[in-house]
């Protein structure tokens, strides 16, 4: 007997349950193109044709027949329309904005071709506007060699102009340099990884066991003795920190005379936050700072000075995190933050100190500092508040501008003025906060184009401000021959270091703009380099009276950064001064404290290289970064030989933690 037409074929079933079973093959896409599929997510064609984003599979049973011509979906054999799923939507959603953004980035790439394009090939004639052939130096976003964080700099920081100075010039020598130690070579990078304030012993807050063992740290009579005098004759004249330094001195003589009867007394009183010695936490936290500070001007070895240094910063920050600090400051916590500010960024680490600087700057302004007193406020106190927000200034200025960040808080309201200089004239601490003023000001009028005419007279008015502060400065600043002492020649080589350099910030952003123009800008050119080469020679005549100058972080950046960019500019090749002067400096950096270069700061080494490789010397050997160093007390019983040990054992970790991480993204 025949089949029926009307009973089903059991082949035909049982291909159509396979075909259930195994699924849709080609993705929609190929099998609406009735192309070839590699049958994977996404498919081989789908990805040549650069829209891998489109590559989907229909769930079986669920399948949507696209229609070629209009992609649309037809009815269900059951005439239902198909409703997507949330899921299904959101999905679909993310692809068309996927899609629209990327259209977005084409057009806006597209356009930014076409302007370059046409500035290149119509260039400006005009002596009113900015050169449209130059190359103008831009912001950099650079990266941290350890972590690969991204590190802000302003396009009128010293890396952004000497990387356009290497664009002008086509220098691939130069732009190698740039590209693997831009941070490193200017004494930009944070050169430890650690955690600047280690909670020393994990104790409870607020327990007097925390106080006992901060004492227990401070070093003995002669020491500290000897790490204020220290601070005191090279830190302190550099940047005065603490406000009044012959009150604290007598301070610090009343308070090692107490504890030394205090210790001898059995019946003496338990220490609280109000009573050390006679003095507060407060009080206390500062003195840490100091003995932090004069720690890193004395001649231990480098190793023993950070470890030691680090110990007394920690102590610091444990006193303000005991007196809850950030609710309750005083005007001498802003110092102990100002002088430990200073510590940190002579350690290498000038990113920490500047992002200190911000909080240092908020809880001043929350104590009122950065506006006059009210009327009827004691001279002593309007004095005494002034100058603590003139530090804030000052230290501002020496780290924000390094990195070209603008930071406006510290000029609003500004109520420092331009006093009578008196018949002595202005002192090196005026002098250098009036020159810190302009620095900030200078920061805050840059503009990212103006006529040539007018950037002439900006350039022009603030150097007139400049020549205005020096010649009101007293004799000793204006004129070598007129130093009487140690202090005086400091304060001499300190202020002409810093006023050649914001000088050659001052012309730093016209002739970013002019590169390829030097005849025609031939005196602005001029005028930049002598600032340049000022700034250099006052570090080297600040070499001459302390070595401190090689382990002030402010004077090596702003040496070793002036030397560059007349490397960069090739002024060793044209003058004999400038390269006699650059193979000092080298030598000067090669010769830090010792001739192992592993006690060399790292930022420090590769500075050196790059001198070498721009004045034609070559690359200096290569310093060992893997020596270690390993404590050896003769006290292992000693507090702060176990702190020692403690700091050290953590900053070992954290590099060979960031060791790791390196590896792996290598």
């Amino acid at each position: 007997m025949g089949k029926s037409l009307a009973d089903p074929d059991p082949d035909q079933e049982n291909r159509k349950r396979k075909a259930i079973a195994q699924g849709q093959k080609a993705c929609n896409m190929c099998r609406l193109r009735k192309v070839k599929c590699s049958f994977e997510l996404p498919c081989q064609t789908c990805t040549e044709r650069q829209h891998p984003e489109l590559c989907t599979y229909d769930p079986p049973l669920k399948r949507l027949h696209l229609e070629p011509s209009a992609f649309s979906a037809v009815i269900t054999p059951s005439s239902e329309p198909w409703v997507p799923s949330r899921e299904d939507w959101e999905q679909m959603s993310s692809k068309v904005d996927r899609l629209e953004n990327t259209l977005q980035l084409l057009r806006s790439e597209l356009a930014r071709k076409t302007r370059a394009t046409a500035s290149r090939s119509s260039p400006s004639t005009s002596d009113e506007g900015v050169e449209s052939g130059a190359d103008l130096s831009r912001d950099v976003h650079a990266k941290h060699p350890l972590t690969g964080d991204a590190v802000y700099l302003g396009a009128n920081s010293v890396p952004a102009m000497a990387m356009a100075l290497a664009r002008s010039d086509d220098a691939d020598t130069i732009q190698d340099l740039l590209d693997k130690s831009i941070l490193p070579i200017f004494a930009l990078e944070n050169e430890n990884a650690t955690y600047p304030f280690v909670d020393l012993w994990g104790l409870p807050h607020g327990s007097v066991e925390r106080i006992e063992r901060l004492c227990a740290l401070i070093p003995a009579d002669t020491d500290c003795f000897q790490y204020l005098r220290q601070y005191r004759d090279t830190a302190h004249v550099l940047f005065p920190g603490i406000i009044n330094i012959q009150q604290f001195e007598a301070d610090v003589t009343h308070f090692l005379t107490a504890r030394t009867a205090m210790s001898l007394d059995p019946q003496r009183p338990p220490l609280t936050e109000q009573n050390v010695y006679g003095k507060n936490v407060h009080w206390l936290g500062l003195l840490f700072a100091c003995l932090a500070s004069g720690c890193q001007c004395s001649n231990m070895p480098r190793k023993e000075r950070q470890l030691t240094s680090q110990v007394y910063v920690c102590c610091a920050y444990e006193c303000l995190r005991i007196i809850n600090y950030l609710s309750c400051a005083q005007p001498v916590d802003i110092q102990n933050l100002l002088v430990l500010g200073n510590v940190i960024s002579n350690s290498m680490n000038a990113g920490v100190a500047w992002v200190l600087l911000g909080l240092t700057t908020r809880l001043a302004q929350g104590l009122g500092l950065h506006h006059a007193p009210p009327p009827g406020t004691p001279l002593t106190e309007v004095a005494a508040c002034h100058d603590v927000w003139s530090r804030i200034i000052w230290q501002d200025s020496l780290l924000s501008i390094s990195y070209d960040r603008a930071t406006p808080t510290t000029t609003i309201n500004r109520w420092v003025e331009l006093q009578d200089s008196g018949p002595e004239g202005f002192s090196y601490t005026k002098c250098m906060l009036h020159l810190s003023t302009v620095a900030l000001e200078l920061m805050g009028s840059q503009v990212a184009a103006t006529s040539a005419r007018l950037e002439s007279v900006r350039i022009e008015e603030r150097r007139q401000d400049i020549l205005a502060i020096e010649k009101r400065a007293c004799d000793h600043l204006r004129d070598k021959s007129a130093c009487l002492s140690i202090k005086d020649h400091l304060e001499h080589w300190n202020w002409h270091m810093h006023r050649s350099y914001i000088i050659s910030v001052l012309y730093r952003p016209s002739l970013a703009k002019r590169l390829r123009l030097h005849k025609s800008n031939a005196r602005l050119r001029t005028a930049f380099v002598d600032a340049l080469t000022g700034t250099v020679e006052a570090f080297l005549g600040l070499c001459g009276v302390t070595d401190f100058a090689r382990l002030s972080w402010a004077a090596m950046h702003r040496s070793l950064s002036s030397a560059l960019l007349l490397g960069i500019l090739k002024e060793p090749s044209r003058n004999e001064h400038v390269r006699s002067m650059l193979e000092r400096l080298i030598f000067i950096v090669l010769d830090m404290e010792s001739s192992d270069a592993s006690e060399r700061p790292t930022p420090m080494s590769r500075a050196a290289a790059a001198l070498r490789r721009l004045t034609g010397q070559g690359d200096p050997e290569r310093p060992n970064e893997s020596g270690s160093y390993q404590t050896t007390p003769s006290d292992s019983q000693s507090p702060l030989r176990q702190v020692d040990a403690i700091l050290w054992g953590l900053s070992g970790q954290a590099t060979s933690r960031f060791g790791d991480w390196q590896a792996q993204l290598l």
